[in-house]
């Protein structure tokens, strides 16, 4: 889901969507903060993440920017890798990321 608002506003309909089409894997946009170099709303996607495992789906967070293959790029895109590596190391082990 390209839109955090997505899952951050309509979860259930997102869970009944991928229910319905037999979809286990959702795979979602979670924003860094650059400057800080932390998710934003860690404990929204948190949540996210718990009762999304609780209805037996695998949550990955995609990384879509087409910028990201230039070498310009390279800093942004290991702050946004760093930033999903430190939030599963920071949350409970049941609650983490499943895949980039």
């Amino acid at each position: 889901m390209w839109k955090p608002s997505t899952w951050k506003n309509t979860p259930e309909v997102l869970w009944a969507s991928a229910s319905s089409e037999s979809i286990n894997r959702l795979y979602i946009t979670l924003p860094v903060d650059l400057a800080s170099g932390e998710i934003e709303n860690a404990d929204e996607v948190e949540e996210f993440i718990r009762q999304s495992h609780e209805k037996s789906f695998e949550v990955w967070t995609v990384i879509g920017d087409r910028r990201d293959v230039m070498p310009e790029n390279l800093d942004s895109l290991l702050i946004r890798v760093n930033a999903y590596r430190q939030f599963n190391t920071s949350r409970n082990p049941q609650n983490r990321i499943d895949g980039l």
